[in-house]
């Protein structure tokens, strides 16, 4: 077989066209369902099954190709070789996570000040960009470590900052400040800066420099995979716990609760009186008692949207925890072994 790969290779490049048409419809139906997947209802659209069944597929088709192409001697368009090293197969999954999480929480927070603490779309972005600061400071720290220190320890403090400062996070209620949203995410921005260079380093371990394009394209190709994935995410654990919270705090806020009573009676109380402590809302053609239930809907809303937020960055934390244990399985290296070698 070596010597078939150093015919193909005095012969010239041949370009995978195939492998790469499978890889194109892989992963540009992947990302038509993660998109659309929560708008149109998922499973509840034929669209989706559609390409759903066409990921499936394609992605089945690509790993027959391209592991064909390695026994027939041609160079494939992704080197599946690389996934039996156990380290390069762990940091690909813990890339993953890494952009799972990063871009998850960069959607989220803006998300969160713009449509529950009526921050603008400048003010939500001066609230992420002392992070961007934090790892920029950080990550010549880290470069300088990478060096001195096992990769694996450096990435063990990155996960367990991130879960930390995750964790944090899902004290997430209606009366932060400005300045605490910027510390939390300056937290978090000082885990994620221990975990680029180290994670990278541990995939190029053992790798051949023929191979060091492969090992960049997928290590990317993990990253934006799961910045996609979280994104899907967020967008429908957003929509589906806000719906489940809510439905369970309007089976809470009926006739038969003493504090509901009262509260919309005091409401009422004030809508009649138009006095200048009354809440603004509904409309002039609505009586006191819909005005009343109109705003107690929307405190409602704010909350149940909340504990929504909640729930996803406590998902997070769970995930970004279980990345810990992996560690654990990523042989140490010796030091004379280096990357790219």
């Amino acid at each position: 077989m070596k010597e078939q790969v150093k015919k193909t290779q005095q012969g010239g490049m041949k370009l995978d066209l195939l492998g790469f048409g499978l890889l194109a419809t892989t992963f540009g139906s992947l990302e038509f369902v993660l998109d659309k997947g929560q708008e149109d209802d998922w499973l509840g659209s034929h669209l989706i099954v559609f390409f759903i069944v066409a990921t499936v597929l394609a992605f089945g088709l690509m790993i027959w190709w391209e592991l064909k192409q390695l026994d027939e001697g041609h160079r494939p368009i992704l080197n599946l070789t690389l996934f039996k090293r156990r380290q390069f197969a762990i940091s690909f999954v813990l890339m993953f996570v890494l952009g799972f999480a990063l871009y998850g929480t960069t959607i989220l927070i803006p998300q969160f000040v713009q449509t529950l603490l009526g921050y603008t779309a400048e003010l939500a972005g001066l609230v992420l960009s002392p992070a961007g600061f934090m790892m920029m400071c950080m990550m010549p720290v880290v470069g300088v470590l990478s060096g001195k220190v096992d990769p694996r320890k450096l990435i063990g403090y990155g996960f367990l900052m991130l879960t930390m400062s995750l964790v944090w996070m899902a004290n997430l209620n209606l009366q932060l400040s400005y300045g605490q949203l910027v510390f939390m995410r300056m937290f978090q921005a000082s885990g994620l800066a221990f975990l680029f260079i180290p994670i990278n380093t541990i995939a190029y371990i053992g790798v051949k420099q023929s191979e060091n394009n492969d090992v960049s394209g997928l290590t990317n190709l993990a990253r934006n995979i799961g910045g996609s994935c979280g994104t899907a995410f967020m967008a429908t654990m957003l929509t589906r716990r806000t719906a489940a919270h809510e439905s369970s705090m309007v089976r809470a806020l009926g006739p038969q609760n003493a504090g509901y009573r009262g509260w919309l009676g005091s409401l009422e109380g004030a809508f009649r009186s138009g006095n200048g402590t009354a809440p603004q809302g509904g409309g002039a053609a609505l009586g006191a008692t819909h005005q009343a239930q109109a705003y107690i809907y929307g405190m409602l809303h704010r909350q149940a949207a909340t504990l929504a937020y909640v729930d996803i960055i406590r998902y997070l934390t769970i995930f970004c925890a279980c990345m810990i244990p992996l560690l654990f399985f990523i042989p140490r290296s010796p030091k004379h072994v280096q990357a790219g070698h």
